[in-house]
């Protein structure tokens, strides 16, 4: 536990740069005590985007959002009338022949300020400066609601601006994070491209210790979230995450926002670049049976436009006080006394137990003789060379 004077202790992103979590810290917030049916009436006529996931793949692969089995519309109460397997016969549910233990299913990525029926009495009950973190928070207004089912997840990645406070709704999730300094044991990716979002090539569901042999010389934070907790994910620190509930037909929702920080002005130059170098490249590149982005619907800036926006930001840089006063901005200022920093796990606890890994020596020295196009590509978009190139345009 934190030591603090007093009920709350002060706070900087910069310094504190490891995860905390502070228990049952929302647990005072009303849609924390909601019931299925609750939930099912306060959002009514509001409509979710779900993707479904096969429970058990045909391979170790990361299940990529543009590789979805399917994906929905999907009001909530279709949503808990398919998991709970309650389906009327003559129902116009469009899971209605979809088996529900064969699939996990999300809904990410709902900006409560952009869905078009926004629930209301959800969007009241997020009193964010109730929880002990200052009184620069923002509203629902800057929320993101998350909806799941068990084994549902978000691949392995990092953001590239800004830092996270989650507070966890309902049912219960696991969040493994590394610290930065773990990118190069990640095989960090940006095929399928994010914008603001460095992935994993690892599939932490079942990980592959001949593709991935890095992996064993990490060090993971673990901790999971029950219904009231917050966590605090610092800048840049890689997260995967899944929902663990025990209960097939238990909702599981989430609630996080993201919170600007100095240093998002020189990472969101260092994204212009990768939108400029995939604006050239995957026109050119990506095969036909493939797709390259993580949206498929996201539109993908022009070189021109990309370019512009890169001379614009240098331009807002070198006319700006890089140490400016942000306190009017979006900022956690303190933090509760009884916020917990998470320690790393010892490798005695680990699920993939990375330290009695049988990796034959022959594995890391076949390599093929012929390099894909994809990997060439994803080879120049690495964080690494990004990071060469904003030093060289610095100069």
């Amino acid at each position: 536990m934190m030591s603090a004077t007093g009920d709350q202790i002060q706070f900087s992103p910069e310094r504190d740069c490891k995860p905390l979590k502070v228990i049952g810290a929302a647990s005072h917030w009303s849609c924390c005590q909601w019931d299925l049916q609750t939930w099912v009436d306060k959002l009514n006529g509001t409509l979710f985007t779900f993707r479904l996931h096969p429970n058990n793949p045909a391979d170790d692969s990361v299940a990529w959002e543009n590789e979805s089995a399917a994906k929905y519309e999907l009001s909530l109460h279709q949503f808990i009338e398919w998991r709970s397997g309650n389906i009327p016969s003559t129902s116009d549910n469009p899971l209605k022949n979809v088996p529900q233990n064969e699939f996990w299913a999300y809904s990410s990525y709902n900006h409560l300020a952009k869905i078009k029926s926004p629930p209301s009495e959800l969007s009241s009950c997020l009193k964010w400066s109730d929880l002990g973190f200052g009184n620069k928070l923002g509203d629902a207004s800057n929320s993101t609601l998350w909806i799941g089912t068990k084994k549902a997840s978000t691949p392995c990645h990092f953001d590239t601006y800004a830092y996270n406070l989650v507070v966890q709704i309902r049912g219960k999730k696991k969040w493994t994070l590394f610290p930065p300094q773990d990118t190069p044991n990640l095989y960090p990716t940006r095929i399928p491209y994010e914008e603001s979002s460095v992935f994993s090539e690892v599939n932490f569901e079942g990980i592959n210790p001949v593709k991935f042999p890095l992996v064993s010389r990490t060090t993971p934070y673990i901790v999971i979230l029950e219904p009231g907790d917050v966590l605090y994910v610092p800048s840049h620190w890689w997260h995967w995450v899944q929902c663990v509930d025990d209960d097939d037909s238990t909702m599981c929702v989430s609630i996080n926002q993201w919170i600007p920080m100095a240093s998002d002005k020189m990472d969101s130059i260092g994204e212009a670049l990768v939108s400029l170098l995939t604006s050239h490249l995957f026109p050119a590149h990506q095969p036909p049976d493939e797709n390259w982005l993580n949206d498929p619907n996201y539109p993908m800036l022009s070189p021109q436009t990309s370019l512009q926006l890169i001379r614009q930001l240098f331009e807002k840089i070198s006319t700006s006080d890089q140490t400016e006063d942000l306190s009017n901005n979006l900022s956690i200022t303190r933090m509760p006394s009884s916020a917990e920093y998470i320690e790393p796990v010892s490798q005695q606890n680990l699920s993939w137990r990375p330290w009695d890994w049988s990796v034959p020596s022959s594995s890391l020295d076949n390599r093929a003789s012929v390099i894909p196009e994809k990997e060439i590509i994803n080879a120049i978009l690495k964080p690494n060379v990004i990071s060469e190139i904003l030093k060289n345009l610095l100069r």
